[in-house]
């Protein structure tokens, strides 16, 4: 029982999470064709530049990081439980990984989206539809 459940977990929480991820370097590359730019303390200020973008940053990674709007946190639940288990170890290390998921992903949402606005480029400030289409269907 134990075996499987830890199996069907894993394996849907690397679905989910390589949907999630993907999503998130879909809004990466359509943010750098607009900017140029990828690094991240240049790029601060994102929100005042495309609105829209804010939101599904803030889904994207509220879903790579498995908090509860998603279906990623029963996974998380189900590895928890069977690594109970198995080791206290491993158990520990998730745990701490997890942690540092979260810590990064707040980190990301938060420097993208607050400070100063550099508006030294043109850009176009709004998502086009089949943008919007794809970060949908990566939720």
């Amino acid at each position: 029982f134990i075996l499987s459940w830890s199996f069907e977990g894993g394996v849907w929480l690397s679905l989910s999470h390589g949907l999630a991820s993907s999503g998130l370097f879909f809004l990466t590359n359509s943010t750098y064709l607009r900017f140029n730019r990828r690094r991240i303390y240049i790029n601060k200020g994102l929100a005042f530049s495309i609105p829209k973008i804010r939101l599904w940053l803030f889904l994207l990674l509220i879903f790579n990081m498995a908090s509860p709007p998603s279906l990623n946190l029963f996974r998380e639940i189900k590895m928890v439980v069977t690594t109970v288990t198995i080791s206290n170890f491993i158990l520990i290390m998730s745990v701490v990984s997890r942690f540092f998921c979260a810590a990064y992903c707040l980190f990301l949402f938060r420097n993208l989206h607050h400070g100063k606005h550099n508006n030294t480029q043109k850009f176009s400030n709004s998502l086009i539809i089949s943008e919007h289409f794809v970060l949908f269907y990566h939720l």
